[in-house]
């Protein structure tokens, strides 16, 4: 059996990207039906965790550690748009009442020179519309991931959010 964060980021993979090829309600119905079987259980929790617009298991690892410690659920992949509309940005997480977001950042955001500059400016489009931009790496779920919580509470904190 598949831990926790695997399985429901199969699930996720699964109920995402262009054609996806199950919906969470199909998943919810599959577990639904294999009651008493090993590994239903299971199922059935990560089918009600699963989420669509999903783009890497990374998004949802951080997504559960989040919740699992107490945050409130970010949502997946949301487009940041301005006042008029126009689309700005499509970030990992974010809490759009509190206009805090977060982005996890790969190896290629740092060594690849045109990557960088890119999201460089991004940040700072995201930010000239009232956004609080959190930058995660994988080594930041490394260690229990305090210091990530510190600083997304921090974020969340500081926008308005009660705890």
């Amino acid at each position: 059996m598949l831990p926790r964060v695997e399985l429901v980021a199969v699930a996720d993979f699964l109920c995402s990207g262009r054609n996806p090829w199950h919906t969470p309600d199909e998943l919810r119905a599959v577990a639904a039906r294999l009651i008493g079987r090993r590994g239903c259980r299971a199922l059935r929790e990560a089918a009600g965790l699963t989420r669509v617009a999903v783009d890497s298991p990374q998004e949802t690892k951080t997504r559960l550690f989040l919740v699992d410690a107490g945050m409130p659920e970010p949502v997946v992949n949301f487009e940041i748009r301005d006042s008029t509309g126009v689309f700005v940005a499509r970030v990992d997480l974010a809490w759009p009442r509190l206009r805090v977001c977060l982005e996890h950042e790969g190896d290629g955001h740092r060594s690849d020179p045109r990557q960088f500059r890119v999201d460089i400016t991004r940040r700072e489009r995201v930010e000239d519309q009232g956004w609080r931009m959190v930058r995660i790496t994988d080594d930041d779920l490394k260690n229990g991931g305090l210091e990530l919580l510190r600083r997304v509470r921090a974020a969340l904190t500081e926008r308005g959010a009660r705890w």
